[in-house]
């Protein structure tokens, strides 16, 4: 018993040629979480259903752009990552990514649905996961087009492209919690801890 496999190379070079340099159909999703792919998910099709992707045309500024037009839209925007009460946290990596989105096409005054606007200082400390950071390139080339070096340096900060104090200081801190040292360090504090803690209640 043997398994036949084909690769339908003309219909997916037809489809990489759709758009000059296939900047969104490939960056759909890059698999880092496998969850979605543009190439692939229409061949999970049948004779019942018909899978598609809706709006590779157009990145996640562009996308953005089209949606400030709408004051419904930006009234009920919500992006966050975190069980929050309110729509959005304002602080977390997609809230942010989306805020200097906003800020870019000139519609952040408008989206009320973020509690406290847009920290720069924060997007300083951001350490962009790898499956997103195709959207952070799309982020750096829409704001140098519209001309704004504050949301420029803080992308180039966070992409680690540019030194940031406050950066480095974030991803010190990550290493130290999560890096291979992180047990050995802990260790080493509970001992000093312990130490101080015996020597302290040592009587004379």
């Amino acid at each position: 018993m043997g398994v036949n496999v084909s690769v339908n190379t003309i219909d997916r070079s037809l489809f990489l040629e759709r758009r000059n340099g296939n900047q969104h159909q490939a960056n759909i999703w890059p698999g880092g979480a496998g969850l979605s792919d543009a190439l692939l998910d229409p061949y999970w099709s049948s004779h019942g259903i018909r899978i598609t992707h809706d709006g590779c045309e157009a990145g996640r500024v562009e996308k953005t752009r089209a949606l400030s037009r709408s004051d419904c839209a930006l009234d009920t925007l919500r992006v966050c990552y975190d069980d929050t009460a309110l729509y959005n946290c304002g602080r977390c990596e997609k809230c942010l990514r989306t805020l200097m989105a906003l800020r870019i096409c000139g519609a952040l005054g408008r989206a009320r649905t973020f509690p406290n606007g847009l920290s720069l200082a924060d997007v300083h400390r951001l350490i962009v996961p790898r499956h997103v950071r195709h959207r952070y390139d799309e982020l750096t080339a829409a704001a140098r087009q519209a001309g704004d070096e504050a949301v420029l340096r803080a992308v180039q900060a966070a992409m680690g492209q540019q030194f940031s104090l406050a950066h480095s200081a974030a991803v010190l801190k990550q290493t130290l919690r999560d890096g291979a040292l992180a047990g050995p360090l802990r260790s080493l504090l509970r001992a000093a801890r312990g130490f101080r803690g015996a020597h302290q209640g040592a009587t004379p």
